[in-house]
């Protein structure tokens, strides 16, 4: 039996700039949200570095990312 609760994330931006990442189960219930460091450069690489450790994070409580 799969007991992994697939998430959906939702970028929230502010000013046009990533502010966090907030994710919903299928359902549309409120699961968590990782916030952005706003000390951290607002590059893509650094974006794409935070997207990676969000999925890392999210699969080690045993959840997996739909896709868009």
């Amino acid at each position: 039996m799969n007991t992994t609760k697939k998430l959906i994330p939702t970028d929230v931006e502010e000013d046009g700039e990533l502010k966090a990442i907030e994710y919903h189960y299928a359902n549309g219930d409120f699961a968590f949200q990782a916030l952005w460091d706003p000390r951290d450069e607002h590059t893509p690489e650094k974006i794409a570095e935070f997207r990676l450790w969000c999925c890392k994070m999210a699969t080690r409580l045993g959840h997996t990312i739909k896709e868009k």
